[in-house]
């Protein structure tokens, strides 16, 4: 596996608990590389499937770092961001360009409309899937974006989290819709962080989803 992160270089092997997919890179950039020999499918492979994720702060260059790697690794790239796949939500979403993205191919932008709901969950299995039909293709996957989650939980895998009951899921809906309905997303932040939860007030704004299942994990 490899991760580009701003820093210092550092590579290491991966244990095989390091769950699928595989990501190999051949060449040192500024930051931290990562390499594991485990395949898509969990098995190891004299021929390791190749797949390159880049993380890193907002403005860091990671969108022109996978645009560059795509040209030279005959790549495609897969964005791990939860505001790219939205449609015409462009200004200050750092999509790339049109002219970009005719000349390599981007997956999981532009695939929703706003008022739609989009999981960690959900990118979990569209990620997966996107970096299965790419590496069908004989090319290289290049996850990158600024959502820390996605790329935690492509590279790892769904953590082993509470599964709510039906009726914590309807009573944590009615907990939390009308400052969903008031577009009152500080209120709920709050309301989540004095139920027992810190770690909400840090979540990407308007990420209702990632909120309601916060609230959803305190009370299983």
């Amino acid at each position: 596996m490899v991760i580009i992160h701003s820093g210092v270089v550092l590579t290491r092997t991966c244990s095989s608990r390091l769950q699928p997919p595989c990501l190999v890179f051949r060449r040192r950039f500024s930051g931290a590389a990562t390499t594991c020999s485990v395949s898509l499918n969990g098995k190891r492979n004299s021929e390791k499937e190749k797949v390159i994720v880049i993380s890193g702060p907002t403005g860091a260059g990671k969108s022109k770092l996978a645009l560059e790697l795509a040209k030279r690794l005959n790549g495609e790239i897969i964005s791990a961001d939860s505001v790219q796949v939205y449609k015409g939500l462009d200004v200050g979403s750092a999509k790339p360009s049109a002219s970009d993205r005719k000349e390599v191919p981007h997956h999981l932008i532009d695939i929703l409309h706003p008022s739609q709901d989009y999981s960690v969950g959900q990118f979990f299995e569209d990620g997966r899937q996107a970096t299965k039909d790419i590496l069908s293709r004989g090319r290289v996957p290049i996850v990158t974006g600024g959502t820390g989650l996605y790329l935690r939980w492509f590279i790892y895998g769904k953590p082993d989290l509470p599964k709510p009951s039906p009726e914590i899921v309807s009573e944590v809906h009615d907990m939390l819709i009308d400052f969903q309905t008031d577009y009152n997303w500080d209120g709920a932040v709050e309301f989540v962080v004095n139920a027992g939860d810190q770690k909400a007030s840090s979540l990407p704004r308007n990420d209702w989803y990632r909120l309601r299942r916060s609230l959803e994990i305190l009370k299983v």
